[in-house]
């Protein structure tokens, strides 16, 4: 693919689309999330004298593409039931070294001294950003019937939403949330 112009989905796709032309080189689309319907639930497009649009610039942009490259089959699957060629898509999954988790997760634990005696810990390390809700999950560790339950969640991590994450454990008093930011590299194993 070193001969193709691959680009990110809205709204940077009209950009590629142009430099594709302008290059004479096949259009890549690297489609990480799910669009176009990631689109309004995601990034907040509720109104749909908006919505409507992005949906079809999107489907434009899918279409001008010479391939289009997807994270999961789902997002193959959702693509292809929309007439989108098959033979059109790669699926490219988000790798992880095991290895690195299997010599390093035997090393120190970084998460320590957020962990309280006779609870569990439930540990998400990643990017806290639009896709993965986090806000919606800490509402839920509001509810009274989970904050009975020996169980702490720790957040490790940033993104776009940390901040609101924050905002929204301080607001619900949630002592059971933990958001100490993110962590290097090397310790995430330990933290897991």
């Amino acid at each position: 693919m070193s001969n193709s112009m691959p680009v990110p989905p809205l709204p940077v796709g009209p950009l590629g689309v142009a430099l594709a032309t302008a290059r004479r080189a096949p259009l890549v689309y690297l489609l990480r999330d799910v669009e176009p319907q990631g689109t309004i639930e995601l990034r907040g497009y509720a109104d749909r004298r908006w919505a409507d649009p992005v949906i079809q610039a999107s489907l434009q942009l899918y279409w001008r593409a010479a391939h289009v490259v997807v994270v999961h089959d789902s997002q193959r699957e959702a693509m292809v039931a929309r007439g989108f060629p098959a033979d059109r898509i790669e699926t490219l999954t988000h790798g992880i070294d095991v290895e690195r988790f299997d010599r390093q997760a035997k090393g120190s634990d970084p998460l320590a001294d957020l962990r309280r005696p006779g609870r569990a810990q439930a540990v998400y390390a990643g990017t806290i950003g639009a896709a993965q809700a986090l806000p919606g999950v800490l509402e839920s560790m509001a509810d009274p019937r989970i904050r009975a339950l020996p169980l702490d969640l720790v957040l490790v991590g940033d993104g776009e939403h940390a901040a609101r994450c924050r905002a929204v454990a301080a607001e619900r008093g949630l002592d059971n949330v933990s958001i100490p930011g993110p962590l290097p590299l090397d310790e995430v194993p330990g933290a897991l």
